[in-house]
């Protein structure tokens, strides 16, 4: 997956407990986690799919969740 979500500061985004103080930040890795899954199963089931166009994809998919 050619993309990421970067955290300046962990301490102001984390809890301790691990819960996702920034709401932004929840939706990108929420997002990048889910097309991870998609893009994972789509090379699993189907070797004919175009592998940089499906990661190019994704990768819009999440920015645009940020």
């Amino acid at each position: 997956m050619p993309y990421v979500v970067p955290v300046a500061s962990a301490a102001r985004v984390f809890e301790t407990s691990g819960r996702i103080k920034d709401e932004s930040v929840e939706a990108q890795l929420a997002t990048l986690g889910g097309e991870v899954v998609r893009v994972a199963e789509r090379f699993a089931t189907d070797r004919s799919v175009h592998r940089e166009h499906e990661c190019a994809r994704a990768a819009e998919k999440v920015a645009a969740a940020g």
